[in-house]
């Protein structure tokens, strides 16, 4: 067998493998739940008003507030448990810990409207440290599971999300 057919028959060989399947984002489903969080969307962000959501990287989103700009960092420490770290110019930054292990379900209801967007309230349910906030010198406080968020998104887009995130991260 000569070398160039050899060569044809590998090449061949390796482009008919069929690639990996990319790993599915767990960090857009995770920002629509926690923080409302979706490229094109728009957010109120605390006292600052609201704002256009932007997603600036697989793990980042912007918010531009008419305030300024808030950015929003995702990762995965662990298995499940990711931090989203937020923050404002001139504002330290705020980490908040979730703890996917320990979710046994996500719960969403509408609570009105404000300005177009949707007050929505969402309630991890489970059992154990599920939202811890993190210090800058690592330590974590409790936080509660229950929060409210004020989106453009609606709650059966995020009862989506959280379906998704589900398949992923199906908790205790």
């Amino acid at each position: 067998m000569r070398l160039s057919t050899i060569v044809t028959t590998a090449i061949l060989a390796v482009a008919a493998t069929p690639s990996p399947a990319a790993a599915p984002d767990p960090f857009g489903p995770l920002a629509m739940i926690v923080a409302g969080l979706a490229d094109g969307g728009k957010v109120a962000v605390g006292q600052s008003g609201a704002g256009k959501v932007t997603r600036s990287g697989p793990k980042a989103f912007l918010v531009s507030l008419p305030t300024g700009q808030a950015g929003f960092l995702y990762a995965q420490p662990q298995s499940c448990v990711f931090t989203q770290t937020s923050q404002m110019k001139g504002e330290p930054p705020l980490t908040v810990q979730f703890n996917l292990n320990l979710v046994t379900g996500i719960r969403f209801a509408q609570q009105g409207q404000s300005a177009g967007l949707n007050l929505i309230a969402l309630q991890f349910q489970g059992s154990g440290e599920i939202v811890d906030f993190v210090a800058e010198d690592g330590t974590m406080t409790q936080g509660q599971s229950a929060a409210s968020i004020t989106t453009s998104l609606t709650v059966d887009q995020l009862n989506k999300a959280a379906a998704a995130l589900r398949t992923l991260c199906p908790g205790s």
